[in-house]
């Protein structure tokens, strides 16, 4: 079975399989440094969305009795679909409630959807600014009535012009490698 008992559990749209302890979905988390002293069990699949993490909830959740769960998706709505901003938003708020339906006892962190730059994905940062600032605007707002912990990682990797810092991420949309050690000196502050 997948049952892990007394662990740490993250859920992103950016990771692959890597062998930790605590349920991920980053597609690109294979840079990924080994964060401190909690383990990772990824579950993610590259391309993620909210209505995919949502649909896998069952199979993401249950069952593994997680102390913590810290969730980061939106950005592939975001970019890929025509998914607005509030779809986006009420998919993480039903991801969010059945992680504590089947982890009653854990504690819900919820990160911000990463600041993006033009490059290799094309205009992202002039075509998904405004709506990633929308949803981490209410994300940030209901964190104490929705249950959760928000995490500001969007000022964390942000650079002065509104964009991903350059050297923390290769391609406009994932981390680098650099990237992902600022990210996880950042979560280890919550873990």
């Amino acid at each position: 079975t997948n049952t892990v008992v007394g662990r740490t559990v993250l859920v992103d749209e950016l990771l692959e399989e890597q062998g930790f302890d605590a349920v991920v979905a980053f597609d690109s988390y294979n840079h990924f440094d080994r964060p401190g002293e909690f383990e990772c069990i990824n579950r993610g699949i590259s391309g993620d969305r909210t209505t995919d993490v949502l649909d896998r909830c069952t199979f993401t959740f249950k069952n593994v009795k997680a102390k913590k769960i810290v969730l980061l998706i939106g950005i592939n709505d975001i970019f890929q679909t025509s998914e607005t901003e509030r779809e986006v938003l009420d998919n993480t708020y039903a991801i969010i409630e059945k992680a504590k339906e089947y982890n009653p006892d854990a504690e819900i962190f919820v990160q911000s959807v990463y600041p993006v730059s033009n490059g290799g994905f094309g205009n992202l940062h002039d075509n998904c600014a405004g709506k990633i600032d929308t949803v981490n605007k209410e994300l940030s707002e209901k964190a104490e009535e929705k249950g959760y912990t928000y995490i500001d990682m969007f000022n964390v990797l942000v650079d002065e012009n509104g964009c991903f810092t350059a050297s923390y991420t290769y391609d406009g949309l994932h981390p680098s490698k650099e990237g992902f050690k600022v990210i996880t000196k950042e979560l280890e502050k919550y873990l």
